[in-house]
């Protein structure tokens, strides 16, 4: 058998180089961007090795490998030295291909049967060999979908263009109907746990990053509360100077603090139930389960959730102002708390508020579960739960009428808008917390280590959040490299690749599972399997991504998708085969 360019002269060297430039965060278009995934290979990599899979060795070879997937480009040619940015060339590739293998690029059929974040299938398809890529995982699949088979697909058909065309219409309405819910400046709220003294009743703000909010140099940097022994109130402002620290704790088996009204100490953190932190998750997953489940009216539910989420400081700006004696502030988070009671009581909105149980199973969200938050609806403040409801809704209904025009297209479409709500939902729950280092908000699946505080974005504010998640304005100037991370740079870039190159039918893309694969494909029908298979159980995947799972959004009349492991399937809506 011909020995192939990879098993002899394949450039390790420049291969490294490519991916030392192109794996950090930078401001480039990634398919990263599109949907949190956890393992996506570098894409200019991934090129390079299907190629030198494919062409056989000799020195011609090696120099159309270089000239073919960019690694010849001189040095800073390509935005931040990223191959990525390369496009092949798609009459010299498939000129070349067919010169040196006998074959032409179409003819030549790459599978990767674990594809996950799509990087593998979308540079095989990039180089317009046939590809076909498979994930047992449903969000995997419908990632792939979005990232290598609609791009190639609808790109001459104005798929960019009509998706940026209902971002705007999203983002849109979305400061019109949520955005009294926040205060007009604010960007993120950082919350305190509230949690009552058990000897004298006073009430406490608890944070984690003490009496300093960043370690930049911004104004009013700094937390100083004060607290009225007698009333058994706390004041809170930011200052620019550096406060006493207002909290005392002692460490140990059991984290103790010392209460500032009466100065004995209680256990606020340890093992077992007996302690104040675990009180305050009991506590909130029932008012929440009162709420959703229960359909009991805000009332005392109110003064409950105010008590348990005291919303202590926004960031305005680069600075920060303490709210939790705002009384605008307080009215707009129990205004959120009596719409989410009255409408899923009285409208549809349940049927978008994920109230499925948290598997036992499902060992990410162990930590959440042994706290009590036993259905995914309460890893949410009453805020941060309504206005995501809210938003899916409004995708569900606008992916409706979307479908009724063209089934696929429209579904497509929406999907976008979908991993655009994906991101926001990450940023947008009582597991984050605050990064004060990095001044931003450390994102729900980076960790579910639960800390003192958590952090909620602001959905409507102008250039963060959703706006942020889509980033309309960015993609519809194609501005690459002012992304900060948004959906809609990528799929403008994608579409720009495809565009005129009539490679929709190239590729195929399946719901199945990897050991079954001869039964889809044949005996003897592939020419490359370029795969990074995963990691068995030192990552479980599937236990974080049913976090993203959880949210629904059918179309309205479709039949509900169960999300436990053992019933869940892709929407059927979506499913194009599945094994």
């Amino acid at each position: 058998m011909e020995r192939r360019l990879i098993e002899e002269r394949f450039p390790v060297q420049k291969v490294n180089e490519a991916a030392k430039a192109e794996a950090p965060f930078i401001r480039i278009p990634k398919i990263n961007n599109l949907h949190p995934w956890f393992a996506r290979r570098i894409c200019g990599v991934a090129r390079v090795l299907t190629l030198s899979a494919a062409l056989p060795d000799d020195g011609e070879a090696e120099e159309a490998l270089k000239d073919l997937t960019g690694i010849s480009i001189r040095k800073g040619t390509l935005p931040f030295g990223a191959l990525y940015m390369f496009q092949p060339p798609t009459e010299k590739v498939s000129e070349i291909v067919e010169r040196l293998t006998g074959k032409r690029p179409e003819e030549i059929i790459v599978i990767d049967p674990m594809a996950g974040g799509g990087s593998i299938p979308l540079e095989a398809l990039r180089l317009g060999f046939r590809t076909i890529a498979a994930d047992y995982n449903p969000v995997s699949y419908l990632i792939l979908r979005a990232t290598v088979e609609f791009p190639a697909k609808y790109a001459d058909k104005g798929l960019f263009e009509r998706t940026l065309e209902e971002a705007k219409r999203m983002i849109e309405w979305s400061r019109e109907e949520l955005g009294d819910l926040y205060g007009e400046d604010a960007e993120n709220y950082i919350f305190a746990r509230g949690v009552n003294c058990p000897h004298c009743g006073g009430l406490i703000p608890i944070v984690g990053f003490g009496t300093e909010i960043t370690k930049k140099n911004w104004k009013r940097k700094f937390l100083e509360v004060k607290f009225d022994k007698e009333t058994k109130c706390f004041e809170a402002k930011s200052v620019d100077r550096h406060p006493k620290e207002w909290l005392r704790k002692t460490r140990g088996g059991v984290i103790s603090v010392e209460c500032p009204y009466c100065g004995r100490f209680f256990a606020l953190r340890g093992r077992g139930e007996d302690h104040a932190f675990a009180r305050w998750f009991r506590e909130h997953a029932r008012t929440m389960e009162g709420i959703i489940e229960g359909f009991e009216p805000a009332g005392e539910a109110t003064e409950t959730l105010l008590r348990l989420h005291i919303p202590l400081v926004k960031q305005v700006g680069s600075g920060f102002v303490a709210v939790a004696n705002d009384e605008g502030e307080i009215k707009r988070f129990a205004e959120a708390i009596r719409r989410l009671a009255d409408e899923a009581q009285t409208s549809d909105l349940l049927d978008y508020i994920p109230t499925d149980p948290i598997p036992e199973e499902n060992r990410w969200a162990s930590s959440a579960r042994n706290l009590g938050l036993t259905e995914w609806y309460m890893l949410y403040n009453p805020r941060q739960l309504y206005v995501l409801a809210k938003l899916a809704q409004y995708i569900a209904r606008r992916a409706t009428k979307l479908m009724k025009e063209d089934t696929e297209f429209g579904a497509t479409v929406a999907l976008y808008l979908t991993f655009g709500l994906d991101k926001v939902v990450n940023y947008n729950t009582i597991i984050t917390s605050w990064d004060r280092s990095q001044t931003s908000i450390r994102d729900s699946l980076g960790g579910l280590g639960i800390r003192n505080e958590y952090c909620e974005l602001v959905v409507t504010f102008p250039s963060r959040s959703l706006e942020w998640a889509l980033e309309p304005n960015v993609a519809e100037k194609g501005e690459f490299q002012r992304t900060g991370g948004g959906v809609l740079p990528v799929l403008r870039a994608l579409c720009n690749w495809f565009r005129e190159r009539e490679l929709g039918d190239r590729t195929t893309v399946f719901l199945a599972d990897a050991t079954k694969f001869s039964s889809i494909v044949g005996q003897g029908s592939l020419d490359i399997v370029n795969v990074d298979p995963p990691y068995f159980e030192q990552v479980v995947y599937s236990d974080k991504i049913e976090f993203i799972w959880s949210f629904r959004l059918e179309p309205e009349g479709r039949e509900r998708c169960p999300t436990s492991k053992e019933e869940r399937t892709c929407r059927p809506w979506e499913i194009k085969e599945r094994v």
